[in-house]
């Protein structure tokens, strides 16, 4: 598997150029390559999560970044999870809106989502600042932007999830990354990062033997099937020998890998990457009509 600075490194060499502004623009190309595979191979979104603290003062907070659907909301009071019921039709939600003010509840209700408006609004207000509310939303893929690091070593136990680093620097941001340590050779992603105590813990077990100094690299990965991560660069050279550095010959050798790569990548991987439906769509046309008319029920607010 190629990680992000795997894929800049070939741009760079396959680009014939030191210019910076040639290769900003080349590894933002990348990412745009990575998304477009993405797309023809119909890989679902992101599913990410997103916790809020309930305010008093207000039933709307603002959507994550990268927001595309969401896909569940709750809030937890004390150990109980109260599951919001999405509203899609507005004069319904107006419904909602035209009862008392002084309706407030710490038993979350419904939710309404207003994408234009960068925010989604909740019936009824929190009764109680300082609870959690959690949404599990589909997201756009974010960007690859960091570089690999491979500062120090690590130790890891067989099958252990946790990666104990000496020498090293880390960052919460690299929670979501990839660890490939360099005896085993393969990548596991890392749930969590504890930068005081220098350790992480991978999303799964550790497949290879038990190393106590061995070095590593921690990199961010994109998305797609390993095998087929050279295509994002070759769209990216495309671009760059189509524009920045124009040379309609190279071009063409480019367009044709990548669009040859492509039609292989679908053909190989389609199926298992697609999904007709994605969950929150499933759970709308599951989802009983409900007319502008209906009155909000408030039989169980507490």
């Amino acid at each position: 598997m190629w990680s992000y600075s795997d894929q800049q490194s070939f741009f760079s060499e396959m680009a014939q150029t030191d210019n910076s502004s040639h290769l900003t623009l080349g590894y933002k190309n990348i990412n745009m390559g990575n998304k477009k595979f993405e797309v023809a191979l119909g890989m679902p979104p992101m599913q990410e999560e997103r916790t809020y603290t309930t305010l008093t003062s207000t039933n709307a907070y603002p959507l994550p970044e990268r927001f595309i659907n969401m896909d569940q909301l709750y809030s937890t009071v004390s150990t109980q999870r109260y599951y919001a019921d999405p509203e899609y039709s507005e004069e319904a939600w107006r419904g909602y809106m035209r009862t008392p003010n002084a309706t407030v509840s710490d038993v979350l209700r419904n939710v309404f989502v207003r994408p234009g408006l960068h925010k989604f609004e909740i019936f009824p207000i929190a009764a109680t600042a300082g609870n959690t509310m959690t949404m599990i939303y589909s997201s756009f893929t974010k960007d690859l932007t960091a570089s690999d690091y491979t500062t120090g070593t690590v130790a890891i136990t067989a099958l252990g999830t946790t990666v104990t680093f000496t020498g090293s620097t880390l960052t919460a941001a690299m929670a979501g990354r990839w660890l490939k340590p360099a005896t085993d050779g393969n990548w596991y992603q890392i749930q969590s990062v504890n930068t005081g105590a220098g350790t992480a813990v991978l999303l799964m077990p550790y497949q290879g033997t038990t190393v106590t100094t061995d070095t590593f690299t921690i990199g961010e990965l994109p998305r797609t099937p390993e095998g087929t991560h050279e295509l994002a660069v070759h769209y990216a050279l495309w671009m760059h020998f189509l524009g920045a550095q124009r040379d309609k010959e190279l071009a063409k050798v480019y367009e044709k890998l990548y669009k040859e790569g492509i039609a292989w990548a679908i053909e190989s991987f389609g199926s298992r990457y697609s999904s007709a439906v994605i969950p929150s769509q499933r759970r709308k046309l599951r989802s009983r009509p409900r007319s502008p008319d209906d009155p909000p029920n408030l039989s169980s607010l507490a």
